[in-house]
């Protein structure tokens, strides 16, 4: 903010006197703020991050109205068009650059999946795991070594999926714009879920043990139909405080 105070007071001068021109440090630390500002802008667009733009504009509306009253009363009215058509002229080049720049990275990631079956599978995957091993795509998802190296060396290639080397081990992730290529075909991939076998192995093992539990104490399965111990399980989970609690509950029956 610094930095922007010190250009307004700058431009301000200038356009008074006119003749004084400004000093280049203070022409160079603006023109470094422009093309950060301007890099953010478009990245923030680019990845549909609308409320970084949002802040942003919120950040320097108070520079962009500054800049717009002094430059009203610029003695030559021609040259802040001018620069307003060429930097017009440049966001939208660097929109289409970027969307050409996108369905170009899309063509062949589609040309690359029509070539490998799976391809869609192993994207999907690394979309929803990161650090992945060569061993985990190829139990997990029941391809080939061989088909998975070339798929893998395949989208690399595109620079839809990067490799990381540790010692001996390589890890597997996708890109930004392999990303961005998936929540563009998938929408909702964030919203969907698959189960996990981990997670599932976990709670049917929980069910079993209750089970075991009101086969072994009848008296407990008793109560449990009578009373809803969704939220008391949670307090039972130490098994001398359930047994403790336990021999209470012939009494409540």
């Amino acid at each position: 903010m610094r930095e922007e105070r010190k250009f307004i007071a700058e431009l301000e001068k200038s356009i008074k006197y006119g003749s004084e021109p400004m000093s280049n440090a203070v022409l160079g630390a603006f023109q470094k703020l422009l093309v950060e500002s301007t890099n953010t802008y478009f990245q923030a667009y680019f990845e549909h991050d609308f409320g970084e733009i949002n802040r942003l504009l919120q950040e320097q509306r108070s520079l962009r109205k500054t800049l717009t009253n002094e430059l009203r009363n610029y003695a030559d009215q021609s040259i802040v068009i001018s620069a307003k058509l060429v930097q017009t002229y440049n966001v939208f080049h660097k929109l289409l650059q970027a969307e050409e720049q996108k369905r170009e990275f899309a063509d062949q990631i589609i040309l690359i999946e029509k070539r490998y079956v799976k391809a869609r599978n192993v994207l999907v995957y690394l979309y929803r795991h990161a650090h992945v091993q060569h061993k985990e795509l190829k139990k997990n998802l029941g391809i080939a070594g061989s088909t998975l190296s070339d798929l893998l060396n395949v989208l690399r290639d595109a620079e839809c999926v990067e490799k990381i080397e540790s010692g001996r081990c390589c890890f597997y992730n996708l890109t930004n714009a392999g990303r961005k290529y998936l929540k563009d075909i998938r929408p909702d991939i964030d919203e969907e879920w698959d189960i996990d076998p981990d997670s599932f192995s976990v709670a049917a093992w929980k069910i079993t043990r209750e089970k075991e539990q009101e086969e072994t104490f009848p008296l407990y399965a008793n109560y449990r139909r009578k009373t809803n111990l969704d939220g008391l399980d949670k307090k039972w989970t130490d098994e001398k405080n359930f047994m403790r609690m336990f021999s209470d509950v012939g009494e409540c029956l």
